[in-house]
């Protein structure tokens, strides 16, 4: 058997070991990345996200006739490419939210060896606007929750969710995943457990009385005719999905007639956000209710027009307050 060399050739740049590294298609690669963040215990929606957005993009490939090309000849001009034609399709956003799937999946291939390179190491989102994303008005809050029919027990689930989001800012996944073990109404509160936030952090989120009694009356009238743990389930007892409650919100934003926001259970989240501040409340507080790890995200979510500056501007302006003692020093 011969030696190992100890020693380069001259102009040698490594060592001669006789292992090859082992190749795999793209498709394997996403396999390996799936398997990683299911063990990671990433939500089913999350692993849902990542499916569709590699199925964009290998549509993309096959469209432009790139599926021939191995995972390995991938450079960075071929997703300079990509992101250049969904800018021409979609919205900064939705570009750099299936941007951050195919970024985060090649990170993890390049970090555990699996690559040799990371073509997109030095690609950067696409630049969003500032301020894309609105909340409702105090007239369509009020529109929309007089919709639902209260006299059916789907109607009053309606009516309790969409005011427990604008209660609370709560995601629609937490809410749909709520638990009776999860409501404490002696406290008036509810608990968001780690495994099914998003960001995989528990919470403890208050609530206003009126909200817990409306909990209170829904949890009681489910236990009445289903066997079942969670709070919001469909009217024949089984877990209540994204999609009904997404279908159902938007149903009552037609039959109220708005068609200048986007009815979704996130415009909850954003109403709540910037009703918050405009009542008084602090960022910091804010940031802890719904659950953000930085102030950076929660600035996203208050989006303050011209008017509500004004208003706020004549709440708290330092003048105000310096007249107001000069005021009441000359008495």
């Amino acid at each position: 058997m011969s030696k190992k060399r100890v020693t380069l050739r001259k102009g040698a740049t490594q060592e001669v070991t006789g292992i090859t590294q082992k190749k795999f298609s793209l498709q394997q690669l996403f396999d390996l990345f799936i398997a990683s963040k299911k063990a990671e215990g990433s939500s089913s929606r999350t692993i849902q996200d990542y499916h569709d957005h590699y199925r964009y993009f290998i549509l993309w490939l096959e469209t432009t006739e790139r599926d021939h090309m191995t995972p390995y000849e991938l450079d960075v001009n071929i997703f300079r490419i990509y992101i250049a034609y969904m800018s021409d399709k979609y919205s900064p956003v939705t570009v750099n939210t299936r941007l951050t799937t195919i970024k985060t999946m090649f990170n993890f291939l390049f970090e555990e060896g699996l690559l040799p390179t990371n073509p997109l190491q030095r690609i950067r989102k696409v630049r969003e606007p500032e301020d894309t994303i609105g909340a409702f008005s105090e007239e369509q809050v009020t529109s929309l929750l007089a919709q639902p029919d209260q006299r059916t027990f789907y109607g009053f689930r309606d009516y309790v969710m969409m005011t427990l989001m604008l209660d609370t800012g709560i995601r629609i996944n937490e809410v749909l995943s709520l638990e009776v073990k999860n409501m404490d109404f002696a406290q008036r509160q509810i608990t968001i457990e780690g495994g099914k936030s998003k960001n995989k952090r528990a919470r403890v989120i208050p609530i206003t009385k009126h909200t817990a009694k409306l909990l209170h009356e829904l949890v009681c009238e489910t236990k009445q005719h289903f066997s079942i743990d969670l709070v919001f389930v469909s009217s024949d007892g089984n877990p209540m999905s994204y999609f009904t409650a997404y279908s159902n919100i938007s149903k009552y934003g037609a039959k109220a007639g708005i068609d200048d926001a986007r009815v979704s259970p996130h415009t909850f989240r954003h109403t709540f956000a910037k009703m918050y501040i405009l009542s008084g409340g602090d960022a910091f507080s804010l940031q802890r209710i719904l659950g953000h790890s930085t102030l950076h995200m929660v600035r996203k979510y208050i989006q303050l027009n011209t008017e509500d500056l004004r208003m706020k501007h004549a709440q708290h302006s330092p003048i105000l307050s310096l007249m107001s003692k000069r005021a009441r020093a000359k008495r």
